[in-house]
């Protein structure tokens, strides 16, 4: 306890944020999973089984078509951090305004195609609905686009206040954003509120969280804010974010989406109350791989400033001393979860609803040991921009992956995502992983 101690001293020292930050970070976690565990037995029970099904599809879709603005804000992350360090203000605001100006583009291109996709093909194009009242879906499609636009500018302020050095404040901006969701949804949901009414005080938590960023950002002073930037600023931006690195975190972004995209795998092939069996099996699992991950991704800002100042042995060191405590928490969390996965869920949603999944469990708890001793090692390698090789760990995983579904789904049903992930990752992906992380830290140890 006292070497804890000690550790977490040494950061306050040369990071007064960083202690701010994982404690509002692991509070913001504590809200996300209060929030879960509350949400969907009322989901359940004022949507029924079936509507839950279509949320859980909704919400899936929603990750998916965020897909181009995480590629795009992680490679912004990289370049205000080197700002950032380096002190250039200007430079700084100029990235943060045509970045903005791109994200507003890209969401009203995306609002527009989800409109055109509801005229074409009804609400259908996001997966099997069944014998659902399109009529109640096609609303909150609709909401989703304002969701997604507003989402994107929140999104670019968070990247903006981690680059600087303020996570701290970039995690109360997501307490709150959740939070005012939290407290809306659940009176919406008691009178009555349909899908649409669960986007709506999604998107109701979003706009005042980016109010909230908008404020904290004029009483700082961080840097100046504008909707113009200088000339050239918009070209040097965009080479450096669509060139070969920015193409690089493009592609690895889609790879991270299109492999948590399970429920909407599921979705498709079974429908909806199939996507809902395999939500609540794996809903407390992902739960505790975000707990989980939330100490990788504000390392990874760490990393970032800690590369660009050349900081190489603190850098080897904080990743050796933080892969042996994920690889014993995630292992600890995943034999947790085998074995109290069942109970967990009848005690949260009830025996009525509570899925039998057989081995599902078992396998759940397994993901969470590949994928929680996998975090780290590609969180490094995204922060030293070492994306080839990233890329290829990940596109294999992947690729196999979805290989082992297709050919599980039709023998295992639902649980066929969870046992790929197990196949995958003992077939030599956690191997990879180890390998990938040693390999960075030593070219820059």
């Amino acid at each position: 306890m006292s070497n804890i101690l000690d550790r977490l001293l040494f950061m306050a020292r040369n990071n007064r944020d960083y202690v701010g930050a994982v404690l509002t970070g692991y509070l913001f976690i504590g809200l996300n999973v209060g929030l879960q565990i509350f949400l969907v037995p009322l989901y359940l029970a004022k949507l029924g089984f079936a509507q839950f099904g279509v949320l859980m599809i909704l919400f899936s879709f929603i990750n998916f078509a965020t897909v181009g603005v995480y590629s795009f804000a992680s490679g912004v992350l990289r370049v205000l951090g080197e700002q950032s360090v380096a002190g250039d203000t200007e430079a700084f605001a100029d990235t943060y305004s045509v970045s903005r100006a791109i994200l507003s583009g890209y969401g009203l291109v995306l609002m527009l195609g989800i409109m055109v996709a509801i005229v074409w093909h009804g609400p259908t194009f996001i997966g099997a609905l069944g014998d659902q009242n399109v009529s109640d879906i096609t609303p909150a499609l609709m909401l989703t686009a304002a969701y997604l636009l507003v989402l994107f500018e929140l999104s670019l302020n968070r990247v903006a206040l981690n680059a600087s050095g303020r996570q701290t404040a970039g995690n109360l901006v997501q307490l709150i954003q959740y939070a005012v969701f939290g407290v809306t949804v659940v009176p919406a949901l008691i009178y009555g509120a349909q899908l649409w009414g669960v986007i709506a005080c999604l998107l109701f938590g979003s706009a005042i969280a980016r109010l909230c960023a908008l404020m904290y950002w004029r009483q700082t002073a961080l840097a100046p804010l504008r909707f113009g930037w200088r000339s050239g600023a918009a070209q040097v931006l965009l080479k450096r974010l669509w060139g070969p690195s920015g193409a690089a975190f493009f592609v690895y972004t889609i790879l991270c989406f299109v492999m948590q995209a399970d429920v909407l795998f599921v979705g498709w092939l079974a429908g909806a109350e199939a996507a809902g069996s395999f939500v609540l099996v794996w809903k407390i699992a992902e739960v505790i791989l975000q707990v989980l991950g939330r100490g990788p991704e504000h390392l990874q800002v760490e990393f970032i400033r800690m590369d660009a100042q050349g900081d190489n042995q603190r850098l080897a060191r904080v990743y050796r001393r933080g892969l042996k405590w994920m690889r014993l928490s995630a292992l600890v969390a995943g034999i947790g979860y085998a074995l109290l996965g069942h109970w967990l869920v009848r005690l949260w949603v009830g025996t009525q609803h509570v899925p039998d999944a057989g081995w599902g469990y078992w396998f759940a708890g397994a993901a969470i040991v590949w994928y929680g001793s996998a975090r780290l090692p590609a969180v490094i390698a995204y922060a030293r921009v070492r994306m080839k090789s990233l890329l290829i760990v990940a596109g294999t995983e992947w690729a196999f992956k979805l290989a082992l579904m297709v050919l599980l789904f039709p023998i295992v049903g639902y649980i066929a995502p969870l046992i790929a992930i197990s196949i995958v990752h003992v077939c030599g992906a956690a191997l990879a992983y180890a390998r990938l992380g040693r390999r960075v830290v030593s070219s820059s140890a």
